[in-house]
């Protein structure tokens, strides 16, 4: 890119406004499938819940036993003046009537004398309603067992059927014998109407009331009422799946994460450069003999958007190009993708060099197991020149020259100017093709602000499911104001959509890529100066010395033969002290 086309572009503030966001559904929808292993959680939770609750409950069983009203005539002569149901205008008051009379006191009495315990007590566990549009009576009973809720069901039923039999039987005790006492004061001729009503009384002295009988006896419930598994289960996961949207919705509203490839171009207008897919890794950044094909293959897309650039560039025959990898939050994978775009650009024949130019938590020496005398601090403070502080290592040989951070106390940063970040970089251009800088995110430091303003290209690194939406506006707008218009953005973390194109290697590229890193722990890798060319055999001006951790650390000239041969080991890692950062997987 040339001054005039970074001028251009750094004039041109659109890239951080936000396109057209999707409609509501589609950015809920699209909410839930990126969070769909959280709402599987919450309904997993709410059945497990359900389950223990149905396990531990005390189990209720209901019985019921049906009550048939059938009304008499209102103007039956045969049947005045006894107390049964008569046929009215409003046949539901009729039934009402009577179910009333199922939970009384008169009959919540009999009951107790026939089953024993206290009236109130037994009909607190029953209930009596008519069923709808019908001269049915439904008398449920509830207790602690199917016989118990049995018993008391067809108990109150019964008696119900009784009590109302006796007060008929009662009214015909003093009914028939009035009649027959009229009979006799009649003629013979006017008998008949009396006689048939007597015959008549003296049926139903000996019958129940005509009008409310028992049509079905309770039997005994073969599954309790409550708890209810099945319908305890249902409630438990419809409650675990509101619980768990109602998470869902509240962890996107206080912690937004970004999603998918879509909400990134909602927050950046800006080429995608790569996809890298999904791969798990340890505390440190991926090295390249560790990333399964279809991640190999993306950092080679990658590194294509820059070796075509560089060889359109007017200035390539001049100096080389400068790419600054940064991202919002640690977290992002800025470091892998940094590194594996060095050792890409590497592959295809580039002389590279890379800065970690994140001096509070380094992590590429760490990653590939080496140690540097001097780093970017000693170099941006002046205590060392560029070309002293660049090491190699076998693995990629010369053509991969690192200058490694080294941790650095605050005093030290704050004296490191931005004129020394500029000139380190335009340093560095001068003696290599790319120079690449993995730079710390810049929503929590702005030391690596000048490296960014100096760079000929910024990459964002931006990772599904970690990089939050708030952070990368943030960091956005930082780069607005500096006048920073980034090259692209590369999202990690993707779903892997090769198939059985790079999935055939990939399970054996990745167990081995394990064993590797696990055989390692414990082992370090020869770094190698400037000034020790490959095969070079001879006494350096300084050796090799031991360093407090019992690594052999090469100074200022030592050989390749030297770093080596030393006690049978090599250079340990960089800045073994700090913590790496958390989360380095491409993930």
């Amino acid at each position: 890119m040339n001054d005039s086309e970074n001028t251009q572009l750094k004039s041109n503030e659109s890239w951080l406004a936000p396109r057209q966001r999707r409609a509501e559904l589609s950015r809920y929808l699209d909410l839930l499938r990126s969070h769909w292993l959280v709402l599987v959680a919450f309904v997993a939770a709410g059945l497990v819940a359900a389950f223990a609750y149905t396990s531990v409950a005390p189990k209720t069983y209901t019985a019921q036993s049906n009550l048939l009203v059938t009304p008499v005539a209102e103007d039956d002569p045969n049947l005045i003046g006894l107390p049964l149901v008569r046929d009215t205008a409003d046949p539901t008051a009729d039934v009402l009537t009577v179910a009333q009379l199922v939970t009384s006191p008169d009959v919540s009495a009999r009951v107790a004398s026939q089953l024993g315990g206290n009236p109130n007590a037994l009909v607190s566990n029953v209930s009596a309603s008519p069923v709808t549009q019908s001269q049915i009576i439904a008398v449920q009973a509830t207790a602690s067992s199917a016989a118990r809720a049995t018993t008391l069901a067809n108990a109150f039923a019964r008696q119900t059927v009784q009590f109302r039999t006796n007060a008929m039987h009662a009214q015909l005790a003093k009914l028939i014998p009035s009649l027959e006492a009229s009979m006799r004061k009649v003629s013979s001729g006017n008998r008949a109407g009396l006689q048939q009503q007597l015959a008549v009384l003296d049926t139903l002295r000996s019958s129940p009331d005509p009008t409310v009988s028992v049509s079905s006896p309770a039997t005994p419930p073969s599954a309790p009422a409550s708890p209810n598994r099945k319908t305890s289960l249902a409630a438990g996961a419809f409650g675990g799946l509101i619980v768990g949207l109602l998470a869902i919705l509240a962890l996107n509203a206080l912690d937004p994460k970004l999603r998918d490839e879509d909400q990134l171009r909602e927050i950046y207008a800006l080429p995608l450069l790569a996809k890298i897919p999904k791969q798990r890794a340890g505390r440190t950044p991926l090295v390249s003999r560790e990333l399964i094909p279809a991640v190999g293959e993306a950092f080679r897309t990658l590194r294509a958007a820059f070796t075509v650039r560089h060889a359109g560039s007017e200035d390539a025959p001049k100096r080389g190009s400068a790419i600054l990898v940064t991202g919002d939050a640690a977290a992002a994978g800025k470091s892998t993708v940094a590194l594996n775009l060095a050792t890409s650009l590497t592959a295809a024949g580039k002389q590279v060099i890379v800065i970690e130019a994140d001096l509070r938590r380094p992590s590429i020496g760490q990653a590939l197991r080496v140690r540097a005398p001097r780093g970017v601090a000693e170099v941006l403070l002046g205590k060392a020149e560029l070309a002293e502080a660049l090491v190699w290592t076998p693995d990629h040989g010369p053509q991969l020259e690192l200058l490694l951070g080294t941790t650095a106390d605050a005093g030290e940063i704050d004296r490191i100017s931005p004129e020394s970040a500029r000139q380190l970089v335009r340093e560095a251009r001068e003696m290599a093709d790319f120079v690449v800088i993995d730079s710390p995110p810049m929503t929590e430091v702005t030391d690596a602000l000048a490296f960014a303003e100096e760079a000929d290209d910024v990459v964002l690194v931006a990772r599904v499911g970690a990089s939050q939406v708030r952070k990368m506006s943030d960091l956005g707008e930082l780069l607005t104001r500096s006048r920073i218009v980034p090259a692209g953005v590369v999202l990690v973390g993707v779903s892997e959509s090769g198939g059985y194109y790079y999935r055939a290697a990939s399970d054996q590229r990745v167990f081995a890529g394990l064993l590797q890193r696990r055989s390692r722990n414990d082992q370090t890798l020869p770094a190698y100066p400037r000034s020790a060319e490959p095969g070079r055999v001879g006494a350096p001006e300084n050796g090799a010395g031991r360093d407090g951790h019992g690594h052999i650390a090469v100074t200022n000239g030592a050989t390749a033969s030297e770093a080596t041969s030393s006690s049978g080991t090599s250079v340990s890692s960089s800045s073994s002290e700090s913590t790496p950062p958390e989360g380095e997987s491409l993930n």
